[in-house]
This record gives C-alpha cells, structure tokens and sequence, in this order.
C-alpha cells in the first residue's frame, strides 16, 4: 500500500511501474489534480509494509499524462524519480531488486498440474 504525504494529508496512490531509479503512479483525476504535481515538485510517498509501519521515499516527479483506463476510470500517471541520497533509499533497494528478479524468473499460472520439489 502506498500514499502520498502531503504536509500531513494522506491519500493512497496506485504503484503501476517501478524501476531502480524511479517509478510511476496514478491518482484518479479531479478537478484539482491535473495541476496538483507539477514537474520537479518533490512528493514524499509512504510504502506500507505493514498495517502500522511504512518506509519513507523521495520522488521528484520528472512528467504527468492523463491516462483513461479500459472501463473509462481517469486517472493523472506521474513518472517520477527516487532521490537515492536518503537513508530510507537502502531499504528499498533490496526489494526493488527482488521485483526486477520476480520479472525475471516468475511464471503465469494456467491451471496446469504442477510438481512441488522439497528439499
């Protein structure tokens, strides 16, 4: 789960891609938003891993599009990049690697039988 803190005010975001030195995310369009992050602003974002514990990041949003989804949602997409100088960066390293890996190695599940090997 992740959100934007705003000076104190909350609201949850959607990840919809991630990569070492930035990532992209939506919030649904408003009246408000299409002007809300402009390009360069600095956002911190909340990553929750838990129901009571998150880790703080830094992004400077670097470009926003509109985007409209198959079913006719709007949303605004903000691409925007890490600030890696932050402490709280090295926790997120590790797990950002554990995406790309995942990518990598991961399959899609058709239903098929599978074998399960115990060591």
């Amino acid at each position: 789960y992740t959100e934007i803190d705003d000076q104190g005010t909350t609201f949850p975001v959607k990840i919809i891609d991630i990569s070492r030195d930035g990532l992209l995310f939506q919030v649904p369009m408003s009246p408000n938003v299409k002007n809300t992050f402009s390009d360069d602003k600095e956002l911190t974002l909340r990553f929750y891993f838990s129901k009571d514990s998150f880790l703080p990041l830094v992004v400077n949003i670097k470009h926003g599009k509109e985007h409209i989804n198959s079913r006719g949602d709007a949303f605004m997409r903000y691409g925007s990049e890490f600030d890696k100088s932050l402490p709280s960066f090295e926790a997120m390293k590790p797990f950002i690697e554990f995406i790309y890996k995942f990518a990598e190695f991961s399959c899609v599940d058709h239903g098929e039988n599978h074998r399960v090997y115990f060591l």
